[in-house]
């Protein structure tokens, strides 16, 4: 079975808004290596979806959920 990361619309806004931040502030350069890393910390998770450390209980909603 293969599975695909979903970005939400505003999740990708954000994304894209960082993406543009980066390029003008910094350099297309960093704007690139930026949204490189987020693809592969995408795949990452796909391919290990249960890395990373469980949240403990302060955390409200994310209680139990697993963050990297």
């Amino acid at each position: 079975m293969s599975h695909a990361v979903t970005q939400r619309p505003r999740a990708r806004l954000d994304l894209l808004e960082q993406f543009v931040y980066l390029g003008e502030s910094a350099s297309a350069d960093v704007a690139h290596r930026y949204f490189r890393a987020v693809e592969e910390t995408c795949e990452q998770l796909l391919a290990h979806p249960l890395s990373g450390t469980r949240a403990s209980g302060h955390w409200g909603i994310f209680a139990g959920e697993t963050a990297t």
